[in-house]
């Protein structure tokens, strides 16, 4: 799994928040794009992809841990 659009994060605003407001929490939207009823569904039935797509996130919150609290999960499915 892959996070895609960090390119996107804006560091200095972040920071100027946490800067004037130590209590402010900053939650990134994640959305699962383009995913398939079937790649939801197999995602899960398999507990392997859903500890794989755990660690995904995991990874992102401690490489990111300065600048978020946590993130939002956004399921769209788009019927095919």
């Amino acid at each position: 799994y892959i996070v895609e659009g960090t390119h996107d994060i804006d560091k200095k605003w972040i920071g100027a928040l946490k800067e004037k407001n130590p209590k402010v929490q900053i939650v990134p939207r994640i959305i699962f794009e383009k995913w398939s009823a079937d790649d939801i569904h197999a995602l899960f039935q398999s507990e392997n992809e859903k500890q794989e797509l755990a660690s995904t996130f995991a990874t992102f919150l401690n490489e990111n841990t300065d600048l978020f609290d946590g993130y939002v999960l956004e399921l769209l499915v788009q019927f095919r």
